[in-house]
């Protein structure tokens, strides 16, 4: 009970600022992991990812990067083990899953990613190539702006500059891209990603969205 009364032995924990910083230097690491080829990547490649998610949930365990890092860093030992063959790195995902509450808080999760994406691009202008009713929380494919002034491989870029990565809608005969809902973020993430678009089309000039 005396630790608690003396700050020299209490550990101070960072700022909600911080763990967004660490967080987004994390998702870069992340991603370039993601874009190097399989065959080249090593277990230490994996570790110095992990280890940029660790700082996140360690130092900052009540930010709302915490939660999003702990998911990353299971996600990201199950593919570990299953690249190298490991089944004490399978385990920990398994626990690493467990912890976050397994299949039901994860499609909790992927549900509020969901709506947040579809209502912040409604909101913008933008109409879903699917009904409500057909639409799974995995990914969403959005009709790409009639705007003459719309090009999808400047607006991939410039998005993709803000942190956020699009896919472009190549199983759909009518122009369209997509936005997943999955992985190790939250709803706020969306949001971002919602407010990164607005900006983008903003500076291309693209007034007419649907």
């Amino acid at each position: 009970m005396l630790l608690l009364l003396l700050p020299a032995y209490a550990r101070v924990y960072k700022s909600e600022a911080w763990a967004r910083s660490q967080f987004a230097a994390a998702q870069r690491l992340h991603q370039s992991l993601e874009a190097r080829p399989a065959q080249q990547l090593t277990g230490a490649d994996y570790e110095r990812v992990i280890n940029a998610y660790h700082v996140v949930y360690f130092d900052a365990p009540s930010s709302t990067r915490a939660d999003p890092s702990v998911v990353a860093v299971a996600q990201l030992k199950e593919e570990m083990g299953r690249r190298f063959e490991d089944d004490d790195i399978l385990r920990a995902a398994i626990e690493q899953y467990r912890a976050e509450g397994g299949l039901p808080a994860r499609l909790s999760r992927y549900t509020e990613n969901c709506a947040a994406l579809v209502s912040g691009m409604r909101a913008l202008g933008f109409k879903t190539f699917l009904p409500d009713a057909l639409q799974a929380p995995i990914i969403v494919t959005f009709h790409a702006p009639p705007d003459p002034a719309y090009d999808f491989k400047q607006f991939y870029d410039r998005v993709r500059d803000r942190g956020f990565i699009l896919y472009p809608g190549k199983l759909t005969a009518v122009d369209t891209f997509r936005v997943g809902c999955i992985g190790a973020i939250g709803p706020g993430t969306l949001k971002q990603a919602v407010a990164a678009v607005a900006d983008v089309l903003r500076g291309m000039g693209v007034r007419r969205l649907a």
